[in-house]
C-alpha cells in the first residue's frame, strides 16, 4: 500500500512551504519520525497488542486488505492507541505497479492513532476494521517490542516492499517470527488470512472483533434533511446509536439539531464503544486470560467460549478449563431475521423451549413479539422444531 493518506497532509505544502509532492513526502517522513520517538518514549505504557485488518476493497491494491499493529496503552482509551502500518514509500504521486510487485520501493513504518485509521478506512472508505487480539505474556510482549522498534528505527533492514510477499502483513508477521513468539517460522502474505495464521501459531484465544462500517446509517441519513425534519421524526426514524454516530460524524448538522440530539442522547443508554462497534477487552486479558470470568460481560464470554469450542485447535479447548459455567444455559443465537431483545430457556412438561422476545422495526414503527419454540439438542447444536427456523448453539463440552 502506497502512502495514500498523505492526502491528509496536503495542507503542509502551504503551511510548511513544500513545493511539490516529493517535498511533501519528505516533510511527512520527518513528522512520522518524531511520532516514532514518542512511541519509544512511551514503551513502558504498552500492555498488549492487536493485529488490525482493514477489510478488502474493490481496488486492486486493496483486494487483500491492509494490516496494522495496534499497541494498547495503559490509559484505557482505544481511540488514541498508537497503530503502526508498514507501507511502500513513494516520492512520486503515481507509483509504478511493477516496482510495487517486484521491489523498488522502500518500506516505511507509519504511525497514526486507531481513531485516525478508523476515520480513513471505516468512515471514508466504508471498510470494516477487523481486530485480532494477540495474547502474550509480558516477557513476549517485550521481545516483540524489541524487534518492532529495531525495524521502525531502521526500516531499511526490511528490504524493499513487494505487494505479494514483503507487504504490510508480511512485515508484521516477520517481526513476530523473529521475536520468537510464534510456533511456526513462516510469515504471512495475505492480510485477510491473519485469523488462520494466528490459529496455527497458537496466538488466537479470542474470536475476531469487528468495527463495522456505518454505510447503512450514512445512506439512510441521505434520504432526509436532518436539520428540517421534526424532533419526533428523528427519534422514530433513527436509533439512538445511529443518532450518536451522526452527531459525531455528520458535519452538515446545524447547531440547533446538534443541541437537541446531545440533550436527547444524554438520557439514552448509548456508549461510545457501541457507536463505533468496538468490543472492549480489559487490559489484563492481553497477557493473562485466566481472569475472563471476572472481567468479561456474559455476552462476550459466550462468544469467546463458542469460538474455542468450534475450533479444531486443541490449545483453544484447553483455555476453557479455568471457566466455571453451566453448559446447559449458555446459548448463542447465530442468525435471526428480526432484532433479538432477549431469550431464555423454559422447561414445561418435560420439554425444553426457547423463549424469544423479538423487536421488529418497519418504516419507523416497532412492535414486540414473544414466541416459544420447542427444541431438541443434537451434540452442540440445538435444533428448533416447528415452522420458524432459528439457528443457535448450545454450549456443551
Amino acid at each position: 500500500m502506497i502512502l495514500k493518506f498523505l492526502i491528509l497532509f496536503t495542507c503542509f505544502i502551504k503551511i510548511a512551504g513544500a513545493t511539490d509532492f516529493s517535498d511533501l513526502v519528505e516533510r511527512y517522513v520527518k513528522i512520522n519520525q518524531e511520532k516514532i520517538k514518542i512511541l519509544e518514549a512511551n514503551r513502558h505504557r504498552y500492555k498488549g497488542v492487536e493485529i488490525i485488518v482493514a477489510d478488502k476493497a474493490e481496488s486492486a491494491a486493496s483486494r487483500f486488505g491492509h494490516a496494522m499493529l495496534r499497541l494498547i496503552d495503559d490509559d484505557g482509551t482505544w481511540s488514541n492507541d498508537a497503530v503502526i502500518s508498514f507501507t511502500a514509500l513513494s516520492y512520486e504521486e503515481n507509483y509504478n505497479l511493477r516496482r510495487s510487485i517486484f521491489g523498488g520501493y522502500a518500506i516505511s513504518p507509519q504511525v497514526m492513532t486507531l481513531h485516525e485509521y478508523w476515520s480513513m478506512y471505516t468512515k471514508d472508505e466504508e471498510r470494516d476494521l477487523r481486530r485480532f487480539v494477540v495474547t502474550l505474556p509480558p516477557a513476549q510482549i517485550n521481545k516483540l517490542l524489541d524487534t518492532l522498534f529495531k525495524y521502525i528505527r531502521e526500516p531499511e533492514l526490511l528490504d524493499d516492499y513487494t505487494f505479494l510477499k514483503n507487504n504490510c502483513i508480511g512485515v508484521i508477521t516477520k517481526i513476530m517470527v523473529e521475536a520468537g513468539i510464534t510456533k511456526k517460522k513462516s510469515a504471512l502474505k495475505i492480510p485477510t488470512n491473519i485469523d488462520k495464521w494466528l490459529m496455527k501459531n497458537e496466538l488466537a484465544l479470542y474470536p475476531e472483533f469487528t468495527m463495522k462500517n456505518h454505510k447503512a446509517t450514512a445512506n439512510k441519513a441521505k434520504n432526509y434533511d436532518l436539520n428540517e425534519i421534526s424532533k419526533d421524526e428523528l427519534i422514530q426514524i433513527f436509533t439512538p446509536q445511529e443518532l450518536h454516530y451522526l452527531v459525531l460524524n455528520d458535519n452538515s448538522l446545524k447547531e440547533k439539531t446538534v443541541d437537541f440530539l446531545v440533550a436527547y442522547l444524554r438520557k439514552q443508554d448509548v456508549s461510545i464503544n457501541g457507536t463505533f462497534n468496538f468490543d472492549p477487552i480489559p487490559q489484563k486479558l492481553y497477557t493473562d486470560n485466566t481472569q475472563e470470568q471476572k472481567l468479561l460481560q456474559k455476552d462476550l464470554l459466550i462468544k469467546i467460549i463458542i469460538h474455542r469450542l468450534d475450533s479444531n485447535e486443541s490449545y483453544l479447548a484447553k483455555q476453557l478449563k479455568h471457566l466455571n459455567y453451566n453448559e446447559k444455559t449458555l446459548v448463542q443465537v447465530e442468525t435471526i431475521w428480526q432484532s433479538l431483545r432477549s431469550y431464555r430457556f423454559e422447561k414445561m412438561n418435560g420439554e425444553f423451549y426457547l423463549v424469544l422476545k423479538l423487536d421488529e422495526r418497519n418504516s419507523g414503527q416497532s412492535k414486540t413479539e414473544t414466541i416459544k419454540l420447542p427444541l431438541k439438542t443434537e451434540g452442540k447444536i440445538a435444533v428448533v422444531k416447528g415452522n420458524r427456523s432459528i439457528d443457535f448453539k448450545l454450549i456443551s463440552l
